[in-house]
C-alpha cells in the first residue's frame, strides 16, 4: 500500500466480514448457553441483509417485463424474488474478497513489515 493511499473506507469490508464472524460466534454462543444478549449482532447483519434484498427487489421490478418471463417459464415474481437473494450473496462475496485481501495485505506489510515484492512476490514475476 502506499502511504497516501491508506483510507479509512478501505476498511469496511474487512470490518464487515469480520463483525459478521464474531456475530455469527456470538449468536451460536447465546444459543448454547442461554443468554439471550448474546444473538442481538447478528440481527444488524439481518437487518442489513433485509435492506439489500428489499432495495435490490424494488429496483427489480421495473426490469422484469412478462413477455420475457413467459418465454422462459419464470414468473416474474420469481425472477424478482432470486435477485434480491443473488444480491445478498453478491454483497457478501465482495466484502469477503475486499475485506480478507486488505486484512492479509496489512498484515503482510504493516504487521511483519515487508516490502512488497516480499509480501507479494506474484505480482512482480
Amino acid at each position: 500500500m502506499h502511504p497516501g493511499s491508506a483510507k479509512l473506507t478501505y476498511w469496511f469490508p474487512s470490518v464487515f466480514i469480520i463483525g459478521l464472524i464474531v456475530s455469527v460466534l456470538f449468536f451460536i454462543y447465546g444459543k448454547i448457553t442461554y443468554q439471550e444478549l448474546f444473538t442481538y449482532p447478528l440481527f444488524a447483519f439481518l437487518l442489513y441483509f433485509s435492506a439489500i434484498f428489499f432495495n435490490a427487489v424494488y429496483k427489480e421490478r421495473y426490469c422484469v417485463d412478462a413477455v420475457s418471463c413467459s418465454a422462459s417459464g419464470d414468473s416474474p415474481c420469481g425472477i424478482i424474488i432470486r435477485t434480491g437473494f443473488y444480491s445478498i450473496i453478491a454483497t457478501i462475496v465482495q466484502f469477503s474478497g475486499y475485506g480478507l485481501g486488505f486484512l492479509r495485505s496489512f498484515f503482510r506489510l504493516h504487521l511483519l513489515g515487508k516490502s512488497e515484492k516480499e509480501a507479494f512476490p506474484e505480482m512482480f514475476r
